[in-house]
């Protein structure tokens, strides 16, 4: 009897032993100190629209959430410097919701974990985005849907520089033209104040603002007697300009915006390029990755023989050159990482 207590005593030390080292296992993966966690309290700080946050929503004590720690942390490693300094955009982090059962009822969680990312931008604190959880999902899918997300989110910063310093120039002019149409407002309200009897003379002053009086002195010269300005012209005057300015500038920002776009449609002519490559190669192998280099640069070199100096960049041919130039880059750069492993 002695010895069934004994070894009663030794199986329940050990069952104690198992539930203290999933605790504080737990508690090590999910509270390290390059993770961040979410509570109630530090929300309206977290969530506040500055950047992307992509919160696992997990209980420790539960075996998923307890495996998950791991995609978790690689998430969080290969999106570390989308975190740094003033300018991130990117948080992971977690949320416990054994200690913080409020998030079920606020998000509506069915099952855990569950995956929430909260986009940038006003009152997103809302309207998050769910990222589907399933247990053979890899990190790198997770790491897609991400970055997905943060391209949709991403600001001006992940433009181009002239489209930055050209939407800086516009919101600065449109204040500037606002500035003078407020004063010029102000100055018409002024004007209309004014008596009857000094309407009726600055109406006579202005039609002479719009002619030099000349006098013809007696030895055959002229004299500028008198110039009066009429302030509403010169108001008027700079609200144009300012106009005439903001309209230049809007123009020049159109056509960045164009750029970009054709950017944006060679990127992904050169990625649909690249897939085609790629599966010919899984398809094929590599060897036929010589010839087909071959063949490109031969074709590209043929066109730009072909082409004038002076009209290279104009019209169909040149076209054709730049879509034989881009197979070439591709295909060399696929080539050469094939054959350097």
């Amino acid at each position: 009897m002695f010895s069934q207590l004994k070894n009663n005593m030794m199986w329940l030390c050990y069952y104690l032993f198992l539930i203290l080292a999933d605790s504080v296992l737990a508690n090590y993966l999910y509270n390290s100190s390059d993770l961040f966690e979410l509570s109630p309290r530090n929300v309206p700080q977290v969530l506040d629209g500055r950047r992307v946050t992509v919160v696992a929503f997990v209980n420790p004590e539960l075996p998923k959430s307890l495996t998950f720690h791991a995609t978790l942390h690689e998430l969080n490693t290969l999106f570390d410097l989308r975190q740094r300094g003033p300018d991130a955009t990117l948080r992971i982090a977690y949320a416990d919701l054994n200690k913080h059962r409020s998030f079920v009822k606020r998000f509506e969680f069915k099952s855990v974990p569950s995956i929430l990312a909260f986009p940038r931008g006003p009152n997103m604190d809302s309207s998050p985005i769910a990222i589907a959880y399933w247990d053979n999902k890899t990190v790198s899918d997770y790491r897609r849907e991400i970055e997905i997300i943060l391209a949709h989110c991403d600001g001006i910063s992940s433009l181009h520089e002239t489209l930055k310093d050209g939407v800086a120039d516009l919101t600065e002019t449109v204040v500037e033209r606002e500035t003078h149409e407020l004063s010029l407002a102000s100055l018409k309200k002024k004007m209309k104040k004014k008596k009857i009897k000094k309407e009726e003379e600055m109406e006579d002053e202005a039609l002479k603002s719009r002619d030099t009086l000349v006098q013809i002195e007696a030895d055959g010269g002229t004299t500028n007697t008198s110039i009066i300005v009429d302030p509403i012209d010169v108001a008027a005057k700079k609200v144009e300009d300012v106009k005439n300015q903001t309209s230049k500038i809007l123009q020049e920002i159109q056509a960045d915006i164009d750029t970009a776009i054709k950017i944006l449609e060679i990127k992904k002519l050169k990625l649909d390029m690249l897939r085609a490559l790629l599966i010919d190669v899984e398809t094929n192998g590599t060897a036929p990755l010589a010839r087909r280099l071959n063949i490109e640069r031969s074709r590209a070199l043929k066109q730009a023989a072909s082409i004038p100096l002076d009209l290279e960049m104009v019209g169909e041919t040149a076209d054709e050159r730049l879509l034989s130039l881009a197979g070439v880059s591709l295909t060399l750069d696929v080539f050469e990482t094939l054959n350097s492993t």
